[in-house]
């Protein structure tokens, strides 16, 4: 740094007065400069002190957030909590006013899954037994017709067979029978001749018999 002394008309007569005056001025600078150097220094310290405050203010704002953002989180989520205990408490009171009882949807759609797999399972089984029931059934049934079938039959032809013999039996008595009449009629017309002839009446003419 330049210091330049301007000399009067004066000073200029007396060299070591100039001199002199330039070194006092020049160490009242040097001071000054000194101590604008000690106060940048400080100044610069100052400011350093003041940087690391706010990154410690920073740090410590920082980590206010992030306890307010965890509380805020505990508070919210305890809060959801307590909503839905008092949510549960109101509707469990309801229910039991109403003499009814509160299933949880999973537990619903898992009965409804389990009520419709049983209903799949019982038409199953009682299609099957049905279907087992309905073949016994037609199985006894053809026996059973069939054992019909051949008694019909065989009665059928024990009926027919009867039928003959009776018709065998009636040709023989209506043979019989129109013999029996046939030696009537013979035996009849015999003993009317007999009668005939026992009943011939006499006549006497002039004494004469006829």
């Amino acid at each position: 740094m330049a210091f330049e002394a301007k000399l009067t008309g004066k000073e200029a007569g007396y060299p070591g007065l100039v001199t002199e005056r330039s070194v006092l001025a020049l160490t009242r600078s040097l001071t000054a400069f000194k101590e604008a150097a000690d106060g940048v220094d400080a100044l610069a310290a100052k400011a350093a002190n003041l940087h690391h405050e706010i990154q410690e203010k920073e740090g410590q704002i920082k980590a206010l957030n992030t306890e307010y953002a965890e509380k805020k989180r505990q508070f919210d989520v305890d809060l959801k909590l307590k909503m839905q205990d008092d949510q549960q408490k109101l509707v469990n009171e309801l229910l039991a006013a109403q003499k009814k009882m509160g299933v949880l949807t999973e537990d619903w759609n898992n009965l409804q899954a389990k009520l419709k797999t049983l209903e799949a399972d019982f038409t199953k089984d009682v299609q099957a037994a049905v279907g087992k029931e309905k073949g016994i059934l037609e199985a006894q049934f053809k026996t059973e017709k069939a054992l019909l079938d051949s008694q019909w039959i065989a009665k059928e032809a024990q009926n027919v067979a009867e039928i003959q013999s009776l018709k065998n039996q009636l040709a023989t008595c209506q043979s019989h029978s129109d013999m029996l009449v046939k030696q009537l009629d013979a035996e009849r017309a015999a003993g009317v001749d007999r009668v005939k002839g026992m009943a011939a009446p006499s006549f006497t003419v002039g004494g004469a018999t006829r």
